[in-house]
């Protein structure tokens, strides 16, 4: 009985001795005892490892991101405000073993129970610091992830200058998406300020963590009946033999292929997007819809097809009102007919239904959808060669205490599509951005590119403009 007090005494003390962090964190520790675990991946994330077992040490399914910080940073502080938004969000303390039957399963640590994978390298000191910082970062985001050991996320910052700093997170698909930035970016801009003017702030846990809700089937009677029958008859891809060829420039090698995939950046002006904006709101439609009909007419006139299907991603966080870092992203197809007299106006209604359509049934994961489909015997993933992306762009209003905050741009990284066209509407106008397979001349992407352009602003400025009158795109090879 004693020896039963004293040790009831002894942890008594030593729990009076804790510091406020201290108990805080043990706090959070005792709470997740309770948790079930260990946890079935969504349908979403296992599709996401099952490709990596097929294609280990592949960065496609890597999202990295890259800013650059001007003005005084205290490490310190960004690195304690990065660990306390790893703690709040289980995604970025799991892992992915598999089973005994090779089934993976999500394995969590507690919060705080998990180092921030953290480090920095300072080239301020080197002849080149911006070359070598763009080298370190292209490395850093193809890195390879090990999902069954973890870490499935990294924090980098490169030092280029006293006051001048660029911050890559890396982020593993099967524990992210593209709405994971603006969830991170968000909580950083609140956590930093607040721990640099010496606050102890301490984001509460989720009320319902992300493998929870990601267990949820949430498809409703009937979806996939419905995209069957949407879907019934379409092609599994589009034509884009007009841009194929001989490489432009140096072929690619067996060293370089994590960067098997280039890009090309298009830029329209604030009062063109402005204008389309408000020609979308006249026709009931959304800004994305307004870009997949100009995308959708621009590939109509690359490949002669009038039967066209795109993918694209859709944010379920959105839905749900949900603020978490995680895979919340669905794939759906978009299938779009486009003939030659068609106006851009009645291109952007067929588009703007298309689009609903798509959102209203998304809850159907895509993993379900594909081995439904009547197989063609191509042994081709169906409708994964063109993607159109309508991203919204975290960094503006994002400050970091008095930190200035601008993009600091990366090349991507193993291509996902032949084709992927992605837009942001930032203050200045819309910027969009096209990744394509290496197999693609840089030409003719150009050309591509510059149609796309064009397309978008006519369908702003003089939507009667019916697709056939468009300007001629590289003719479709033989």
């Amino acid at each position: 009985m004693a020896g039963e007090a004293r040790t009831g005494n002894d942890l008594a003390g030593r729990l009076d001795r804790l510091t406020p962090d201290q108990r805080a964190l043990l706090a959070r520790r005792l709470a997740q005892r309770g948790v079930p675990g260990p946890y079935r991946p969504s349908a979403t994330q296992f599709g996401i490892w099952l490709f990596e077992q097929l294609d280990p040490g592949t960065s496609t399914y890597h999202n990295p991101a890259a800013v650059r910080l001007s003005g005084p940073v205290d490490e310190d502080v960004l690195r304690a405000a990065l660990q306390r938004i790893q703690d709040r969000h289980e995604p970025l303390r799991s892992r992915y073993p598999a089973d005994e039957d090779g089934v993976p399963r999500a394995l969590v640590e507690p919060p705080g129970a998990l180092r921030l994978p953290w480090r920095v390298v300072d080239v301020g000191g080197l002849p080149d610091p911006e070359g070598e910082a763009a080298r370190i970062v292209r490395d850093e985001a193809v890195t390879p992830f090990r999902l069954d050991r973890g870490p499935v996320w990294r924090c980098l910052l490169v030092r280029t200058g006293p006051d001048e700093r660029v911050l890559v997170t890396t982020f593993h698909h099967i524990v992210s998406d593209g709405g994971s930035l603006g969830v991170l970016l968000s909580e950083l801009g609140a956590l930093y300020p607040a721990l640099l003017a010496g606050e102890r702030p301490d984001p509460a846990l989720p009320a319902t963590g992300y493998f929870a809700l990601a267990a949820r089937d949430t498809a409703a009677p009937g979806a996939l009946e419905h995209w069957l029958g949407t879907l019934d008859g379409a092609p599994d891809r589009i034509d884009l033999s007009a841009l194929a060829g001989p490489p432009d420039g140096t072929p690619e090698t067996a060293a370089g292929r994590k960067w098997a995939g280039h890009e090309r950046v298009l830029r329209v002006p604030d009062d063109t997007a402005t204008a389309l904006e408000r020609l979308c709101a006249r026709h009931s439609a959304s800004l994305f819809a307004g870009l997949v009909a100009a995308s959708a007419a621009t590939l109509h006139r690359a490949s002669g097809q009038d039967d066209l299907v795109m993918t694209t991603p859709v944010d379920r966080r959105d839905r749900e009102g949900l603020a978490l870092i995680g895979c919340f992203v669905n794939t759906v197809v978009l299938r779009l007919r486009v003939g030659p007299d068609d106006r851009l106006d009645a291109l952007l209604d067929r588009a703007a239904g298309v689009v609903a359509d798509a959102l209203a049934h998304s809850d159907l994961p895509f993993s379900r959808l594909v081995p439904a489909l009547p197989r063609r015997g191509t042994g081709r993933s169906p409708f994964g060669n063109v993607a159109v992306v309508h991203n919204n762009a975290p960094l503006d209003g994002i400050r970091l205490g008095d930190l200035e905050l601008s993009h600091y741009p990366l090349p991507p990284v193993e291509v996902k599509h032949d084709l992927a066209l992605s837009w942001n509407r930032r203050r200045d106008g819309l910027s969009g951005r096209i990744e394509y397979a290496a197999r693609f001349r840089d030409a003719a992407v150009e050309r591509l590119a510059g149609h796309l352009r064009h397309t978008v602003e006519t369908l702003a400025t003089a939507p009667a403009t019916r697709v056939a009158d468009l300007p001629p795109l590289p003719e479709r090879a033989g």
